[in-house]
């Protein structure tokens, strides 16, 4: 729980210098894995895998590779590519007036969107909090979290 506080904190704080210094380019290690990533040699499927993320972890990430890849660099200096589907940026959403809500179910999949056609981008654990952000009529909901925002079923949320 700390390590996730310390996050949004450093979050808060890249957030703010933006804002006091203008816009900068938003690489390095402000990135994180949605989920389990692997780190490959090339932007591709087909390349060898050289190493990989645990969700949550910090990406250092050097620039993005068409649509779906990061160049990333390692702990050892070397680099890779790593899937730009699980790989994303802090945002800064304000949680104020927000209702907090807490998972209820063993794993929960966060999707890009609302509905289950949509690609898995991350998932959740029973006791995890979110903040609702916007709730559908077909029972989906848009919810934030240090400072990823996706979708989830709102069955599986207290």
């Amino acid at each position: 729980m700390k390590k996730k506080v310390l996050r949004l904190l450093l979050a808060v704080g890249i957030m703010s210098a933006m804002f006091v210094f203008g816009t900068v380019i938003a690489y390095g290690a402000d990135y994180y894995a949605t989920r389990d990533v692997f780190v490959r040699s090339g932007p591709d499927v087909s390349s060898s895998v050289i190493s990989g993320y645990t969700r949550g972890d910090w990406v250092d990430v050097v620039e993005k590779v068409g649509d779906w890849w990061y160049k990333v660099r390692l702990g050892s200096g070397a680099t890779g590519y790593a899937s730009a589907l699980f790989v994303h940026e802090p945002q800064n959403v304000s949680t104020s007036g927000l209702t907090l809500k807490t998972v209820n179910t063993p794993f929960l999949n966060v999707r890009a969107g609302a509905g289950i056609g949509w690609l898995e981008v991350g998932m959740l654990y029973k006791g995890e909090q979110v903040y609702v952000v916007e709730t559908y009529a077909d029972g989906w909901v848009k919810v934030t979290n240090y400072g990823f925002t996706a979708y989830v079923f709102g069955r599986y949320l207290d």
